[in-house]
């Protein structure tokens, strides 16, 4: 009965971003990390990725993450990263100086640090569920663009200022383990609360343990937008493909 409760409350949860699943754009995430556990409590991670966007046409970003785990109990993990982030922006029409503009597209770069609690439970022998709660603030530098008239008779600098962004993270996740199978089917959301909710992300997928030190998940994750300025872009269907490998101890 608990089950049946938490499965119609996540159905429930996901039917006000029914109506845009229709819309936006399909992209693509590609993600290879390495895990070394140092000690049974404490494991460091490295993880790279890549995503796609614009049906898969043009790169959105790469990171690259180093991240350290500890496990303070049996059902409770600590754990504190930082990522380096290269976002794409392409070239648009701007109205930012009250005159339509053509704005070259750049790059931009982004310092994130952030540290987490997470906390497992387990209802049943097969069923893991997983909660985690994470604070991260974001450092977006400053940078000068180049815009210019349509007629492309003039051109100026435009600078974009540096921003800091605070964010609380709510994840949820439920796992299913499938006795003497390498699959491991889950599904998880997550709310981005800044002043307001910003977006929330879902995925359904499954994990696949090739062997003691190599898993591959293979996912669908969705993206949707609640409000506007800094994440003001279509929302998002992605196909994920995250490699990992575990250096043996």
């Amino acid at each position: 009965m608990r089950i049946e409760k938490l499965l119609i409350a996540a159905c429930i949860s996901f039917m006000p971003c029914l109506p845009a699943l229709a819309e936006g754009e399909a992209g693509m995430i590609l993600q290879a990390g390495v895990q070394k556990r140092v000690t049974k409590r404490f494991s460091a991670t490295l993880t790279a990725e890549l995503r796609l966007r614009n049906n898969f046409k043009s790169i959105e970003r790469w990171s690259l993450s180093p991240m350290a785990d500890y496990k303070l109990t049996d059902w409770l993990r600590a754990d504190a990263g930082y990522m380096l982030l290269r976002t794409q922006f392409q070239q648009t029409l701007s109205t930012a100086t009250g005159k339509e503009l053509q704005r070259a597209g750049y790059w931009d770069m982004k310092h994130r640090f952030y540290v987490s609690l997470t906390g497992t439970y387990n209802p049943t022998r097969n069923i893991v569920l997983s909660l985690r709660e994470r604070w991260q603030y974001t450092y977006r530098q400053a940078i000068s663009v180049s815009q210019w008239e349509p007629s492309g008779l003039s051109a100026e600098e435009m600078s974009i200022p540096g921003s800091h962004h605070h964010q609380l993270r709510s994840f949820l996740q439920v796992q299913y383990l499938i006795t003497k199978s390498p699959l491991t089917p889950y599904a998880n959301a997550e709310l981005f609360n800044a002043l307001d909710l910003e977006k929330i992300l879902f995925t359904i997928g499954t994990s696949i343990k090739m062997s003691d030190s190599h898993t591959l998940r293979v996912y669908y994750h969705y993206k949707h937008l609640y409000s506007s300025g800094q994440y003001s872009v279509p929302n998002l269907h992605y196909i994920g493909i995250a490699y990992k490998y575990t250096i043996p101890e």
